[in-house]
C-alpha cells in the first residue's frame, strides 16, 4: 500500500492552503464553545448519595477531625486528601458544608476545561487549529458515567493526560527541564488518586528517559534529567513520610479492606481476558468501533473518488454502534467507542510515516493511554467499564493523527480537499455527537428515570443547587433537615447504607469504617470491621441514620443498637429512621 508524503513535503500554497482551512478552524470553534455551555448547563443535573457525596464526605471528614487510613479506609481517600485544602477555604467562606456536592462539580470542570486547553495547545504544534479546537471539544465532553465529580477516577484520569501533553511539549523545547518537573507533579498526582496508574506510569518514565538519550540534542538532555531527577525528589519526600506515618499495620487494613471490595483481586490474565470478561453487549459495539477507526484511514487512501461515500458511512456507522450499546446497556455506548478508539492513531501514523510528529505523539502522548487503560482494566472492580477513563491520550492521539493524516492526503491531491474535508467533517461532528448525546442520555445513579423527570432543584443542604426527580429533592432536603435540627445534641453519626450525602450536612464527626458503605465484602470479614468500629460501647455513635439497609447491615448492627438507642425521627413515607443513642 502506497504511503504519501507528509504536508512539509509537498509545495508550501497547498500546504499553507490545507492547514489554515478557515471554515475549519471557524466550525471548531464554535463545536468548543458550544460543548463549554452544554456542559455548563448539563452540571447540576443528577443527585447521587453514593459515589459522588463519598467524594466529598471523605474531604470534609478530615476538616471535622477524622484520621486518614484509621478512621476512614477505602484507598479513595487519597483522591480526597487532595481536595481538602479547596473543602477548607470552601466551608470558612460559607459557615457549612451546604452546597458542596456542586462546589466539587465546579472543580471538575475547571480541570477538564485545564486538561482541555492543554491539549488545544498540543493538537495545535502537531497539526493545525481546527484540529486542535475539536480535541479540545471532545476532552472537554468527556463524562465518565455522568459523574461529574472530581475523584480517585477522574483525578487520575486527568492527571496522566495532563502529565503525558506536558511532557510531549517539554520534549520538543530547548530546555524541558521545568516542564518536565510539571508533567512529574501531574503524575504524581495521578499516581496518589489512583495508585493503579503506576502499571502505566512507570514504564513510561522509562520511555521518556529514553527519548531524552536518544531523541534530544545533548544541550537539552542535562535540563531535561535535573526536571525529571526533581520530580522524582518531590516524589519521595512526599510519599515515603507518608507510608512511614501509614506504617504497616495500617497498609494491611487498608490492603484487607481493599480486597474485601474487589479491588485487584483476580490474576491479571484472568482480568485483562477482554473477551470472557464482557459480554456480548460490549462485544458488537466494541468490535464495530474498532473496525471503523481501522478501516477508516485506509478507505480514505482507496476510495479517493468516493470520499462523500466514506463521510456518510462514517456517520452511519458510529451511530448504528453507539445506539445499539445504548439499547443494550444505556451506559456503555460512549464507553465502547472511547475503548476502540486506540486503533486510530497507529493505522494513521503507519500510513503517513513522513509526519515527523508520530513518534512523538504515539510514544509520549498514545502510549501512557493505552498503558493506562490496562492497568485500570486490571486494577479497577469494575474491569472493563473503568477502562474509558484511560483513554483521553488515545483519543487526542488519534484526532491529531488522523488530521495530520487527511492533511497529508489533502495536499497529495489538492483536488479532493473537500472529499477530505466531508470525512474530516463528518468524523468529528461523529464523535463529538456521541458524547454530547451521552450526557443527556441517562443520569448517574437515576438509570430507571429519564433525564426529562430530573426537574427538581434541591434548595438545602450539600446539594443545594442540584436538580433532582421529585422524591429524590424531597429526600435530600427532608434528610439534611432532620440531621441538623439533632445535631446539637450529639458529638458522633453513622450512616447505614450507602448514603454518604447523611455525613456533609453536619459537623458532626463519622463513625464508621469508611463513609460509603457496600456490603459485597466477605462475611467473616463484615463481622470483624464491624467489631474494630462498634466493638467498644464507648465507640457507638451518637446519631445514627439508617436508610436503604442491606439485610446484612441489619443483622450485623442490630446486637449493637439493642438497648443503647431510641427513634428521634422516623419517616416511614421516605423510608429511613433517624436513631439517638440513649443518655446514661
Amino acid at each position: 500500500m502506497p504511503c504519501y508524503p507528509s504536508v512539509a513535503l509537498v509545495d508550501e500554497g497547498v500546504r499553507t492552503k490545507i492547514r489554515n482551512w478557515p471554515s475549519a478552524v471557524v466550525v471548531g470553534v464554535t463545536a468548543w464553545v458550544l460543548t463549554a455551555c452544554v456542559l455548563l448547563y448539563r452540571l447540576p443535573y443528577g443527585a447521587s448519595n453514593k459515589d459522588e457525596a463519598f467524594y466529598s464526605a471523605m474531604p470534609y471528614s478530615f476538616l471535622l477531625g477524622n484520621r486518614p487510613y484509621t478512621d476512614e479506609l477505602a484507598l479513595h481517600q487519597n483522591a480526597g486528601l487532595l481536595l481538602v485544602p479547596f473543602y477548607r477555604v470552601y466551608v470558612a467562606i460559607v459557615g457549612s458544608a451546604d452546597g458542596i456536592i456542586l462546589f466539587n462539580r465546579s472543580l471538575y470542570f475547571i480541570y477538564t476545561a485545564v486538561c482541555s486547553v492543554m491539549t488545544y495547545r498540543f493538537v495545535r504544534s502537531v497539526t493545525a487549529h481546527g484540529a486542535a479546537c475539536w480535541a479540545g471539544a471532545l476532552v472537554l465532553s468527556f463524562s465518565y458515567f455522568n459523574l461529574f465529580a472530581l475523584s480517585y477516577n477522574t483525578q487520575g484520569a486527568f492527571g496522566v493526560l495532563c502529565g503525558s501533553l506536558c511532557t510531549a511539549h517539554a520534549l520538543r523545547r530547548s530546555r524541558p527541564g521545568r516542564m518536565l518537573f510539571g508533567a512529574s507533579l501531574f503524575f504524581l498526582s495521578a499516581l496518589f488518586s489512583y495508585p493503579g496508574s503506576a502499571a502505566a506510569v512507570v514504564p513510561y518514565a522509562v520511555v521518556v528517559v529514553w527519548w531524552l538519550f536518544r531523541r534530544v540534542p545533548p544541550s537539552a538532555r542535562s535540563s531535561g534529567l535535573i526536571g525529571l531527577g526533581a520530580g522524582v525528589a518531590v516524589a519521595l519526600a512526599t510519599l515515603v513520610p507518608l507510608a512511614l506515618w501509614i506504617g504497616a499495620p495500617g497498609f494491611q487494613r487498608l490492603r484487607e479492606f481493599s480486597q474485601s471490595m474487589g479491588y485487584a483481586t483476580n490474576g491479571i490474565a484472568a482480568k485483562l481476558d477482554f473477551y470472557h470478561s464482557t459480554s456480548w453487549d460490549w462485544h458488537w459495539p466494541f468490535f464495530g468501533f474498532v473496525a471503523l477507526f481501522t478501516l477508516l484511514p485506509i478507505l480514505c487512501l482507496l476510495l479517493q473518488r468516493q470520499l462523500g461515500v466514506v463521510a456518510l458511512a462514517t456517520l452511519v456507522a458510529s451511530g448504528l454502534c453507539y445506539f445499539h450499546g445504548l439499547r443494550t446497556n444505556e451506559p456503555i455506548g460512549v464507553t465502547v467507542y472511547l475503548t476502540a478508539i486506540p486503533v486510530l492513531a497507529p493505522v494513521c501514523v503507519a500510513l503517513n510515516r513522513g509526519w515527523q510528529h508520530g513518534g512523538l505523539v504515539l510514544s509520549l502522548v498514545w502510549l501512557p493511554s493505552v498503558l493506562s487503560m490496562a492497568a485500570i482494566a486490571y486494577s479497577s472492580a469494575n474491569g472493563y467499564d473503568a477502562v474509558s477513563l484511560g483513554a483521553l491520550g488515545a483519543l487526542v492521539a488519534g484526532v491529531s493523527s488522523f488530521w495530520a493524516y487527511l492533511s497529508a492526503l489533502s495536499a497529495r491531491r489538492p483536488a479532493r480537499i473537500l472529499g477530505y474535508r466531508l470525512v474530516l467533517g463528518s468524523f468529528f461532528v461523529s464523535c463529538l455527537a456521541l458524547q454530547l448525546h451521552s450526557l443527556f442520555e441517562y443520569v448517574y445513579d437515576e438509570y430507571e428515570h429519564s433525564f426529562q423527570t430530573v426537574d427538581t432543584r434541591i434548595h438545602n443542604g450539600p446539594l443545594r443547587g442540584t436538580i433532582a426527580t421529585p422524591g429524590g429533592a424531597a429526600l435530600a432536603e427532608a434528610v439534611d433537615h432532620d440531621l441538623k435540627s439533632l445535631q446539637a445534641s450529639a458529638k458522633t453519626l453513622t450512616v447505614f447504607d450507602s448514603f454518604a450525602t447523611g455525613y456533609l450536612s453536619t459537623r458532626l464527626q463519622p463513625r464508621t469504617f469508611t463513609q460509603w458503605i457496600v456490603w459485597v465484602m466477605n462475611p467473616k470479614y463484615d463481622l470483624k470491621i464491624m467489631e474494630e468500629t462498634f466493638g467498644d460501647g464507648r465507640e457507638l455513635p451518637d446519631l445514627v441514620l439508617k436508610i436503604h439497609m442491606w439485610p446484612v447491615s441489619k443483622k450485623l448492627w442490630a446486637k449493637y443498637e439493642r438497648g443503647h438507642y431510641h427513634v428521634a425521627i422516623e419517616r416511614k413515607d421516605l423510608g429511613y429512621v433517624i436513631m439517638s443513642r440513649n443518655t446514661p
